[in-house]
């Protein structure tokens, strides 16, 4: 779970700036996310980043995998719900695009090196050609990859349809599926991205700014306000509660919630006593 966190951190961190994100991805460079989701239900279920050119990227967050035979082990159970993903759009009747939608397995920095082998075979299909044929133009480990990639997809397909997968079907969903390497560990790469992107936790943040916007807000409000403190007679009267200095005490020793019925003057008194703590905070700093 932490490291889906910081692999969520690190796509909103994107967000929140407007800056694009598809390019890691092999997608088009140019749009930009607009939401973000974790633990969604569907899809690869860890992470669901929309941009806004309807592109889609899902990601399954695991920080240790490798060239596991295994159908319950984290490659095998990736390329199931990547299954699940094809046989969702061919029931529906939706034909996948390749350049709206990613499949990714995000794995630590350190996890197995054989990965790169599959990460490799998967993108020869990027520029087209058969599942046959390209497959046995790679080297011996990116084909054994594949061979295992192609048995994940047909173990997984079985439990779902009675009707195995094409080879234009293993074609597009090597081409959805990316191995990418994240790295968010204290001057690691994503780290240093999130960076050089203006994301910098290493130092006291300048709050100035937003003081001064939250101070004028309150300023503008407690003038709003100001007439429940007031009757409207007499260039405005002053109005006395006993219950002032219960409510001054009550608010010296923490927290509290004021009730009433409404009209009760909870509000003048509120503000009446903001505006009294102000005016002695100033006289006291002047």
């Amino acid at each position: 779970m932490d490291f889906q966190a910081e692999i969520g951190t690190w796509l909103a961190a994107h967000l929140l700036g407007r800056m694009p994100v598809g390019g890691r991805f092999g997608l088009a460079n140019t749009a930009l996310p607009v939401s973000i989701q974790l633990e969604t239900g569907d899809g690869l279920d860890d992470i669901r980043l929309d941009l806004d050119d309807a592109s889609r990227i899902d990601l399954q967050s695991k920080t240790s995998a490798g060239l596991a035979t295994s159908p319950k082990s984290p490659l095998g159970k990736t390329i199931g719900q990547l299954v699940r993903v094809m046989i969702d759009a061919r029931a529906a009747g939706v034909a996948v695009d390749p350049a709206k939608l990613r499949a990714v397995l995000a794995v630590a920095a350190n996890a197995l090196r054989t990965l790169d082998a599959l990460e490799r075979g998967c993108r020869a299909f990027d520029l087209g050609g058969s599942w046959a044929t390209t497959k046995a133009s790679r080297s011996s480990a990116e084909r054994e990859a594949l061979d295992l990639f192609e048995t994940h997809v047909r173990t997984a397909w079985a439990t779902h349809s009675a009707t195995p997968p094409t080879d234009d079907e293993l074609t597009m969903m090597a081409r959805l599926f990316r191995i990418m390497r994240f790295s968010m560990n204290e001057g690691e790469d994503n780290w240093r991205e999130l960076r050089r992107i203006g994301h910098n936790d290493v130092g006291a943040a300048d709050d100035t700014a937003d003081l001064e916007r939250l101070s004028a807000a309150t300023e503008a409000e407690l003038t709003r306000l100001a007439g429940h403190t007031r009757l409207p007679i007499a260039g405005g009267v002053p109005i006395t509660r006993a219950s002032d200095g219960p409510l001054g005490a009550a608010v010296d020793t923490g927290s509290l919630i004021v009730t009433g019925e409404p009209g009760a003057g909870k509000t003048g008194a509120l503000v009446a006593l903001a505006q009294a703590r102000r005016a002695a905070g100033e006289r006291f700093l002047g």
